[in-house]
């Protein structure tokens, strides 16, 4: 027992202080549970190759050890900006099921108000967050979702960073030198599918600074300007797709166009990949191959991800490579069939068009594109569309009995139109 009040006190002071430590080590153990570290990523690599001018060392989901969702890079020297380092986008499949927790109480009348059930658990994808600490002399890439849209970069040097992935509405950077950090069609903290805000659009954007020299942030629009001249390319090819021919009575008639076909295989050429492609091409295949799989389990969504990671991954060859090596007017077409799904016709067109820009002779996209439209009302503009997959596969059920059904819908449509 304590002999005075003042003893007691200490004695509860020092018992309230060790709880408190205890809860803080708990919690420690627990952050740093879920906490993958990477360090000297480039050490191995240089030693082999002393004379290479740059090294890439891509992180993947490999990299990390079961139930590891925050990144931490750390200790880690290149020779410049060249030696690079990649969160992939492989990494947005990470996922992470949030635990059930009660929602707010409401007090609207009294607190005798009983609380809300508990929420059911969700599955999260992505990387919780990225630490980068202690870096020298070279360029990380942030190509993946982070799930908090935070980074934080301490003690590091002559550093570039480029945020090209999800969003990072956070920034924080402390006691380092000689940092450049590129923001390159990032999304906003605020973006979504309405606004498509990119980062700086939001004041809620924000970079927290201290004790950093020579530090220096821009913003670059690279995808604004693509989809800018790819509306352009599309409403000129739309507008080739709407010229018709009608007849004396006024009937319309399919315009014949003859479409370029180049054989396949017939002088087969082996080329020499280097490492880098060959495992861009893997990564997309990968990701093509799960999104067939979200698609036949109904998964339209997920599928969707799925097809749009191998998209931006594609994106990073040549635009010929792009389409030998990866067929992207496949994946297009796919991610097209998932919106069909969905109900986003919109999308749909917009995807099966971009298709036939890079492969006219997709019948797929020509058939998903004719759907889109006939699902808008766009009845004149389909039958071309429907019609020209009808003469690629003339055996094929489902696009004659579309082209059928459109074709009505078109004569109803007419027979509405002369009654007024």
């Amino acid at each position: 027992y304590a002999v005075s009040a003042a003893q007691a006190e200490e004695r509860a002071k020092s018992k309230t202080v060790k709880a408190t430590q205890k809860k803080l080590e708990s919690f420690q153990k627990r952050e740093q549970a879920v906490v993958q570290t990477l360090t000297g990523l480039f050490d191995d690599d240089n030693k082999k190759d002393p004379s290479s001018s740059s090294t890439t060392f891509r992180v993947t989901r490999k990299d990390l050890e079961a139930g590891k969702r925050v990144v931490s890079i750390g200790d880690t020297e290149g020779r410049s900006w060249k030696d690079t380092i990649v969160l992939t986008a492989d990494l947005s499949l990470l996922e992470s099921e949030l635990s059930q927790q009660p929602a707010a109480k409401s007090f609207a009348t009294d607190v005798e108000n009983d609380a809300a059930p508990l929420t059911q658990p969700r599955s999260v994808f992505g990387v919780i967050k990225v630490f980068l600490n202690d870096l020298k002399n070279c360029t990380v890439r942030i190509k993946c979702k982070i799930i908090s849209g935070c980074v934080e970069l301490h003690r590091c040097e002559n550093v570039q960073l480029i945020i090209e992935g999800g969003p990072v509405a956070t920034l924080q950077a402390d006691l380092s030198s000689d940092i450049s950090v590129l923001y390159r069609d990032a999304p906003s903290g605020k973006s979504d599918s309405t606004n498509g805000l990119y980062w700086g659009d939001s004041p809620d954007d924000r970079i927290f600074h201290a004790g950093v020299s020579n530090f220096k942030v821009t913003r670059e629009l690279q995808d604004e300007e693509k989809r800018r001249r790819g509306a352009e390319k599309m409403v000129v090819a739309m507008a080739d797709s709407m010229i018709q021919i009608k007849d004396k009575d006024g009937n319309v008639l399919v315009k014949k166009e003859t479409v370029e076909t180049t054989p396949e295989n017939d002088d087969v050429v082996e080329e020499v990949l280097t490492d880098g492609v060959k495992d861009v091409v893997a990564e997309c295949d990968q990701n093509k191959a799960r999104g067939n799989e979200a698609f036949g389990a109904g998964e339209y969504g997920q599928a969707i991800l799925l097809y749009s990671l191998a998209l931006d991954k594609a994106a990073e060859l040549e635009p010929n490579d792009a389409h030998s090596l990866v067929k992207t007017d496949v994946l297009y077409s796919n991610r097209a069939a998932c919106f069909l799904k969905l109900g986003q016709h919109e999308k749909a067109e917009q995807d099966a068009a971009t298709a036939l820009t890079i492969n006219p002779s997709n019948l797929k996209a020509n058939f998903r594109k004719g759907l889109a439209l006939h699902a808008m009302g766009q009845y004149y503009t389909a039958l071309p569309i429907l019609a020209q997959a009808h003469k690629m596969e003339p055996k094929n059920k489902q696009i004659k009995q579309a082209l059928q059904f459109c074709e009505i819908r078109m004569q109803q449509d007419q027979r509405k139109i002369n009654t007024k």
